[in-house]
């Protein structure tokens, strides 16, 4: 059986995507691809191990699952090509504070999208712009 080691280069977006990534309860690591039996001994291990599933894409989506809770599917392909799908808690703010944040994120994408910027573009420029700078920053910049 072989263990996937955290690689000494992480890819920079999963080291800031993984900062505190919770398990859904009863999915915990280790967990172990069927096809080939490599074991991910836990979240950065599963994303440094593995690539996107889709070219361009990070493979996370947002459900919800059997309870009703927002969950994060991400899915990612093994070395040998299996595709494999962890749970995890969503760390969304919920609160009053998390849900202006969103509202004014949104805002700020549409700005950057009418000076011709693709919505991916204007995605990446604001989360660039939120881990230099913090959300308060992406708050108080006026764009355009």
């Amino acid at each position: 059986m072989k263990t996937v080691k955290a690689s000494n280069q992480h890819h920079e977006w999963a080291e800031r995507f993984s900062h505190d990534l919770h398990t859904v309860r009863g999915m915990e690591f280790p967990t172990t691809c069927p096809q080939c039996g490599l074991v991910f001994n836990d979240a950065q291990t599963f994303l440094d191990g593995t690539t996107s599933v889709w070219i361009g894409d990070e493979g996370v989506t947002e459900d919800y699952d059997g309870a009703g809770h927002r969950v994060l599917d991400i899915g990612r392909t093994c070395t040998c090509g299996h595709i494999l799908v962890e749970e995890f808690d969503t760390r969304r703010d919920t609160s009053e504070d998390g849900k202006h944040f969103r509202l004014v994120f949104s805002e700020r994408m549409r700005a950057i999208r009418r000076q011709g910027s693709s919505a991916e573009e204007a995605r990446a420029i604001l989360i660039e712009f939120l881990h230099s700078n913090g959300a308060q920053a992406v708050v108080d910049v006026q764009i355009g």
